[in-house]
């Protein structure tokens, strides 16, 4: 199993059968999100991009679906964003937190969640990963194209300083290649 330390601890600091996820959709007396930690260990572990794919589908279809989060999503993001701070991940899992982590900032709460009284959902989201603002930056600079342009969308979204936004646009495309 490779090191995936810092997101298995935060990982294991919930109880992640407490927070709603898309079944309350279909099912309002379903909580539980309990499957969500054999997902996530699974994406951080997977070997082949197809055994990649089968895990983030276990999360996306759960935490967000069709431009809408659900509670547990507030709770993965420092998971997804610790995650991203090892570095021997496959690009077929960097890839997968990328796209989940940046749904979760970017989409709105579902209507669940209005009716619940949690309408600033995606606002706490970003705040969480806000918290790993130097993470994205890093990787926006550092990492490769696909990755830096991914890290970006994110910062485009949980970044509130526009002026260090432009400053770091400015510093990665006048680098010299």
């Amino acid at each position: 199993m490779r090191d995936v330390q810092l997101a298995l601890i935060e990982l294991r600091r919930k109880d992640w059968s407490r927070f709603r996820e898309v079944r309350a959709l279909m099912r309002p007396a379903v909580v539980s999100s309990e499957y969500l930690p054999n997902a996530i260990t699974g994406l951080l572990c997977a070997q082949t991009p197809d055994e990649a794919k089968t895990f983030y589908w276990q999360l996306e279809n759960h935490v967000v679906v069709q431009g809408q989060t659900f509670e547990v999503a507030e709770h993965l993001v420092p998971v997804l964003v610790a995650a991203l701070l090892e570095e021997d991940l496959p690009t077929f899992v960097r890839f997968s937190l990328f796209n989940l982590l940046f749904q979760i900032v970017a989409y709105e709460p579902s209507h669940v969640e209005i009716e619940l009284g949690n309408g600033r959902l995606t606002n706490r989201c970003q705040t969480l990963a806000r918290e790993g603002l130097w993470t994205f930056y890093q990787i926006y600079l550092n990492g490769s194209d696909a990755e830096s342009e991914s890290a970006y969308d994110i910062l485009e979204k949980i970044e509130t300083d526009a002026e260090r936004l432009e400053a770091f646009r400015s510093a990665r495309t006048s680098r010299p290649e």
